[in-house]
């Protein structure tokens, strides 16, 4: 195991990058599927179902995406979950310290 944060870095930059451990499958592409499926029944009503897709894909970086099988959002879409995200953690940090 890496002992930096920069080592841990390369080590999952390497492991995601190699084909013969991170490639598009058959039951990679279910098992995305199944996972966008279930947030959605679980926390989000039927109409805003393609809403939830196009978030949770918003997080993941494209080399993720193309080896689950999955399109990348629109750009608007992925600018703004993560620029939710990011601020959304900078207040509970600034919280956390007070």
């Amino acid at each position: 195991m890496p002992t930096t944060w920069a080592g841990m870095r390369r080590a999952v930059h390497d492991y995601e990058q190699d084909p013969s451990w991170y490639r598009l499958t058959p039951a990679g592409r279910r098992c995305s599927e199944a996972l966008i499926n279930q947030f959605n029944h679980r926390w989000l009503p039927r109409p805003l179902h393609p809403l939830g897709r196009a978030v949770l894909l918003s997080l993941h970086h494209d080399h993720v995406l193309a080896a689950i099988g999955q399109r990348t959002p629109p750009a608007l879409v992925v600018t703004a979950v993560r620029a939710t995200v990011r601020l959304a953690l900078r207040r509970r940090l600034r919280a956390a310290r007070r």
